[in-house]
């Protein structure tokens, strides 16, 4: 049915229907034109006199026309929609290979940091060394307490002195030692059978004791059984052992205290062997006395002397060193010359004969310094590297090997020497670095290196 339709169908309904008269629904409102009627309220007549369409019809209209109303399910909080990520390509996951047993760590050894030294002196089985700070430590043979630490212990590595500070210097004797203190005394211990600790006295000490009467020293050489100090002022006192005239002083009557040496008043440096003494003046010429059974002093003779005699033809001098019956001596134009016994080569001229005048080490140029030990010579080169020659028993030349060599023979791989000082078998060097490495024989642990093998090459000393 059309819209049209309906509403002609309602409104023949409503005419059906019998209703008032309109005037009788308004009759309390003026009619149009009274004069009572307010003004400015007239409306224009009517021209449709057809019933006009109530709202009211309107809205029955409309639910007549309106479907019926169904129950909708409740509206329920939806979630907000939110961004996803778009799908990235995964790679294709690859085979692991399995976990293996990983070696548990190890300790590691920690790395040595070797004790910086400032100077050293082997002797017959035992070593010293002066630190920095003016102690010294000294290990190997200790049977007539020679390294100062109150026992007869033998010791492989350093051990302190003790009781004693203020250091300048320390020499090793045959089995005691000395150390010249900073203050111009010097104090010795180890073995006083001939009164070499020069105490007065004979008998021995474990710890240091002062050296009778001396001051002003500038240096101080220990040997076999006696020692010597070197004044500033160029003067030279020894004590210990003299009978065969040592101690210099022209007698050979034991001193067990410091003894003035005769007619030498310009001494530049002193070193002492077995029972001979020699002198380095300052003019470059070089005196010795005592003991003089293979020439070791020098003049061109075997007499014993027991004061100061010239060595033969030599001058120039730098730098002296005495063994156990020989000495040598390095010249200013970097010759070195030795004299004495020579059963070993010590003397380096290639050959084993004896020389009571100096001979020249053959092959030998460049030479910054000599040392001596019991029966072999090193020298340290202006470039700070290490040639021996001499006895070789122990590997006390350091070449590798326990062959005597009759004339210098290169040290291998040691460099930056400052210092060379030698045993009766063994060989020690301090380096430039402070670091200080020994060889040869080690029955007592002479080298400090915490054993008793024998080293054919330097090894270094375990502070």
């Amino acid at each position: 049915m059309t819209p049209f339709a309906r509403l002609s169908l309602v409104a023949s309904l409503l005419a059906a229907c019998a209703p008032l008269p309109v005037s009788g629904l308004f009759s309390d409102v003026p009619a149009a034109g009274d004069a009572d009627a307010p003004t400015g309220l007239d409306a224009p007549a009517p021209t449709d006199t057809s019933f006009p369409i109530d709202a009211a019809v309107t809205d029955v209209v409309a639910l007549v026309d309106a479907p019926a109303v169904t129950d909708a399910p409740a509206v329920t909080d939806a979630p907000p929609v939110v961004d996803v990520p778009p799908v990235v390509d995964v790679p294709p996951v690859v085979d692991v290979p399995p976990v293996v047993d990983v070696p548990p760590v190890v300790d590691v050894p920690p790395v040595v940091v070797p004790t910086p030294v400032s100077q050293v002196s082997a002797s017959r089985a035992h070593t010293c060394a002066r630190l920095p700070s003016g102690e010294v430590r000294c290990w190997g043979a200790n049977d007539y307490g020679q390294l100062g630490d109150g026992t007869t212990v033998a010791r492989s590595r350093p051990t302190p002195v003790s009781g004693l500070v203020g250091a300048a210097e320390v020499s090793g004797g045959r089995e005691f030692s000395c150390a010249r203190l900073a203050s111009g005394g010097a104090r010795c211990w180890g073995r006083n059978q001939y009164g070499q600790l020069g105490d007065g006295a004979d008998s021995g000490s474990l710890t240091p004791t002062t050296v009778s009467g001396l001051s002003g020293a500038a240096e101080v050489a220990a040997g076999d059984y006696h020692a010597c100090a070197r004044g500033a002022d160029g003067s030279l006192r020894c004590w210990g052992y003299n009978a065969v005239g040592a101690i210099g002083d022209g007698t050979i009557n034991a001193r067990p205290t410091p003894t003035l040496v005769s007619l030498l008043a310009d001494a530049a440096q002193v070193d002492l062997g077995n029972v001979t003494s020699c002198a380095r003046r300052a003019g470059g010429t070089v005196v010795c006395w005592g003991g003089n059974d293979y020439g070791q002093v020098g003049d061109g003779s075997l007499t014993q002397r027991n004061a100061p005699v010239a060595v033969t033809g030599l001058t120039g001098v730098t730098s002296l060193a005495v063994s156990l019956s020989s000495a040598c001596a390095a010249r200013s134009d970097g010759t070195v010359w030795c004299w004495g016994r020579n059963e070993y080569g010590q003397l380096g001229d290639g050959t084993i004969t004896s020389r009571s005048t100096p001979v020249r080490v053959a092959g030998l140029d460049g030479v910054a310094s000599v040392s001596g030990g019991g029966g072999h010579f090193c020298a340290r080169m202006t470039d700070a590297t290490l040639r021996c020659w001499g006895r070789n028993s122990s590997g006390q030349l350091g070449d590798g090997t326990n062959g005597t060599r009759r004339s210098p023979t290169v040290v291998p791989g040691l460099g930056g020497v400052a210092e060379v000082t030698l045993g009766d078998a063994h060989t020690c060097a301090r380096l430039h670095s402070g670091e200080l490495r020994c060889w040869g024989d080690n029955e007592f642990g002479q080298l400090g290196d915490g054993t008793a093998t024998n080293r054919r090459v330097p090894t270094t000393v375990v502070f």
